[in-house]
């Protein structure tokens, strides 16, 4: 007979293992580092049985001396609206940049749906962008999320003008992609 010990790990040890992915079908490479790691392979909780979820990012190692956002992570911007440090063990790229994330669940998220958490306008101030023409790089610190996207901004002052009419710089900074 087994003990609950034995049988709490060895649920644990299944559930670890189709959480990262080690049922994959023979053959299927979803990483481009060097060493394979579990936040590069896994497949969401949403992927259908027997199907493969596509990842758009892949973790990078060994770690990049400037990370993208100062290393603040992008999900927990935009899903926690919080500015939370991410880690070098945690770290993946998407269209040539790399970002950090503070933990193995974020990193997933991120490679699941990078789109979702890359900052738009490509983290310039759209307010600045709208007065003066020209795109200035926002400051990770002076952030605000709209419709799932964390803008940022060079002060303060654009940060509230930003905020007291959102719609009108979304639109201004995606037509002027």
């Amino acid at each position: 007979m087994m003990q609950s010990g034995t049988i709490g790990l060895c649920l644990g040890l299944a559930t670890t293992m189709l959480f990262f992915g080690c049922n994959r079908q023979a053959g299927q490479n979803t990483t481009a580092a060097a060493s394979p790691t579990p936040a590069a392979s896994s497949a969401p909780a949403s992927a259908a049985p027997g199907k493969t979820a596509t990842v758009k990012a892949v973790h990078v190692s060994p770690p990049v001396d400037n990370p993208e956002l100062d290393g603040y992570c992008p999900v927990a911007l935009v899903e926690m609206k919080a500015l939370e440090m991410g880690s070098p063990t945690n770290q993946s790229r998407f269209e040539d940049e790399v970002y950090q994330m503070t933990n193995n669940k974020s990193e997933v998220m991120f490679q699941m749906k990078p789109e979702r958490y890359v900052p738009p306008f490509s983290g310039d101030d759209p307010v600045e962008y709208k007065r003066t023409g020209n795109r200035v790089p926002g400051d990770v610190t002076l952030f605000v999320v709209q419709d799932d996207k964390a803008w940022f901004f060079i002060n303060e002052d654009n940060q509230s003008e930003f905020q007291a009419s959102p719609d009108d710089y979304v639109r201004y900074a995606i037509s002027a992609q």
